[in-house]
């Protein structure tokens, strides 16, 4: 039988938590949308989210439905295609920064079909190499003038720990290394009671408390890569991408 392994978390704030994670015993993930007390399955949005098809390299940040635009800002080099960092299939996504202020190297996709106050999941493949990036969905993103959005889901990885925003509540994680070798990142968002539910490699890994019930429609944005204002070099590939809802 397999004990429990301790991961330490802390939501950003007043409340501090400690959470036991079995590696046999998780927690009931989405399995449909909530829609008026049903319940449907997922549907999957994300175009190209192999990247097995060509991607646009192009300048921040004009809407992109249906496949991604790869940017970069302050020099540094915007996300490419390639075959050494791949998970699955010929090709992922390579994301690589040399650091340094205000410099940023992500891609993103629009989706219009997103519905407010429904569950939905996103989840990746991710390589951690070196430095931190982020995994997001944002919905009304402001293309970058301020980095705001109306809505702003995040998992953000580090060499030591992850955090996990949704709802306005950010929930920070240390579990187990997960750099240098590929690991399935998965949030499972229900809007029923505005908690994101990690877990990676299928394991649970922890989930935030109930955030503000605030739900605004808009475009969404799904966004992998490193943003601005990061002072340290990073480097992920990406790969399998999903966005259902």
């Amino acid at each position: 039988m397999k004990k429990n392994r301790l991961v330490r978390c802390a939501v950003i704030g007043t409340t501090t938590a400690i959470m036991a994670v079995s590696g046999t015993v998780g927690i009931a993930s989405a399995s449909g949308s909530h829609v008026s007390g049903q319940v449907s399955p997922l549907v999957p949005l994300m175009q190209n989210g192999g990247f097995e098809g060509t991607i646009s390299q192009g300048s921040c940040c004009p809407t992109s439905v249906g496949n991604w635009n790869a940017v970069s800002q302050t020099g540094s080099s915007p996300p490419a295609r390639q075959s050494t960092y791949k998970h699955n299939g010929l090709y992922g996504l390579l994301a690589q920064s040399n650091g340094g202020l205000n410099v940023s190297s992500f891609a993103y996709q629009d989706f219009t079909q997103f519905q407010a106050g429904v569950d939905h999941t996103l989840s990746a493949w991710a390589y951690p190499a070196a430095g931190h990036q982020t995994l997001a969905l944002y919905v009304d993103w402001d293309r970058g003038a301020h980095g705001a959005a109306s809505a702003i889901t995040r998992l953000d990885i580090y060499p030591d720990h992850v955090e996990v925003t949704a709802w306005r509540n950010t929930v920070v994680f240390f579990p187990s290394d997960y750099y240098g070798a590929w690991h399935e990142f998965k949030l499972n968002l229900d809007a029923s009671t505005h908690r994101a539910t990690l877990k990676v490699d299928g394991i649970f890994v922890g989930r935030t408390p109930p955030g503000l019930a605030y739900d605004p429609a808009g475009l969404a944005t799904v966004w992998v890569g490193q943003g601005k204002s990061e002072e340290a070099a990073s480097k992920f590939g990406w790969d399998d991408v999903k966005f259902m809802q």
